[in-house]
């Protein structure tokens, strides 16, 4: 995500997509996906759930599916488990705060998601 040019040139678009993001955090999606990579792997069907709760989504839609209802749709990998996105959010949302603060606005509705997806990180 271009993140940077958004937040300095179009910051309420920023805070929306961070917004987007931090309402699925406490959510799981239990739909069964096939497990791209490791179907290959091993050579037989894999499935992992779209999103595990606490888990920042890969993505928030694409548009061969329903982009405002199907998150996660990234199917090579199981993101559920990765290390970068929660702490990427974690740290976006911080930066966010940091440059809005001067002009007198907060990303507070933000915390709760930060506090949950810092708890989800893997060991």
């Amino acid at each position: 995500m271009a993140s940077m040019p958004l937040i300095k040139f179009w910051p309420d678009i920023e805070k929306n997509v961070m917004r987007e993001f931090a309402d699925t955090v406490p959510h799981e999606y239990n739909e069964k996906m096939i497990w791209i990579w490791k179907s290959l792997q091993t050579r037989t069907t894999n499935f992992k759930i779209r999103k595990s709760k606490g888990a920042v989504p890969h993505d928030l839609g694409v548009p061969n599916e329903d982009p405002f209802l199907q998150i996660n749709q990234f199917s090579w990998q199981d993101t559920n488990g990765w290390k970068d996105l929660n702490p990427k959010f974690v740290l976006m949302v911080y930066r966010g705060l940091c440059a809005h603060r001067q002009q007198g606005q907060r990303l507070s509705p933000l915390h709760m998601a930060c506090d949950s997806g810092s708890a989800h990180l893997p060991p």
